[in-house]
């Protein structure tokens, strides 16, 4: 007879290098391929994910490095790491961007990262939690990457003239200027103008590319 493993195929090959004898699973008798294909196809569009922030706190149960040196740069700024998503929206402290929190960390540094959640934190008292957070604070880091000489008390005082989503909505007008740039550089621009502003010299000049910046592509999550 045929036998084919339609899903699990990584923890089937786990077990055998791992000598585990039993594993639970679910029988289909009699299938074709295609339908084979199908339950393949439902299985996988149908799963839970695993969310990037049960990843980060695996992570750090694991002891890894980075997520504890991202933890403790978080903790140092004031901010908590929620358990779960579902809880953010009852504590202002709760910062559940990690995954852009880590990209942070990875590209720009340690110190960019508690230079952007200083500022932020000083800026908005922790208004940067909700689902433009991550945009929010990568469009900051990379500002802060570019001119790390900037003046961290002017930047934190003309933000807090303004909100995240405030911040947000005038980036968008920006698109259609270029088609080369993403939306972190339409928002870093943005927070550049908002510096620049009553500045007779010394103004900051908009960020063109963000290659140099070690920035990963971002796209609008904000609605």
């Amino acid at each position: 007879a045929r036998i084919a493993v339609i899903d699990g195929q990584s923890r089937w090959q786990a077990a055998r290098d791992l000598d585990i004898p039993r594993l639970p699973f679910i029988v289909y008798r009699d299938l074709g391929v295609d339908e084979e294909a199908y339950i393949f196809s439902e299985i996988d569009r149908t799963r839970t994910r695993i969310r990037p922030l049960d990843i980060f706190h695996a992570d750090l149960c694991a002891g890894q490095p980075e997520a504890i040196a991202i933890r403790d740069i978080l903790t140092s700024c004031g901010y908590l790491i929620p358990r779960s998503n579902s809880s953010h929206s009852k504590n202002l402290r709760l910062f559940s961007s990690v995954v852009h929190a880590r990209n942070i960390y990875r590209t720009r540094g340690a110190m960019v990262l508690h230079k952007t959640l200083t500022v932020a934190r000083s800026a908005w008292m922790f208004q940067v939690r909700d689902c433009s957070a991550g945009l929010i604070i990568e469009a900051l880091s990379m500002v802060l990457k570019a001119y790390p000489d900037l003046d961290e008390r002017r930047l934190t005082y003309t933000l807090s003239k303004v909100t995240p989503t405030q911040i947000l909505a005038t980036s968008k007008q920006r698109i259609g200027l270029s088609g080369t740039r993403t939306a972190g550089t339409y928002v870093a621009n943005t927070i550049i103008a908002i510096y620049n502003k009553g500045l007779r010299k010394n103004q900051l000049g908009d960020i063109q590319h963000i290659g140099s910046l070690g920035a990963q592509p971002t796209t609008w999550s904000h609605e």
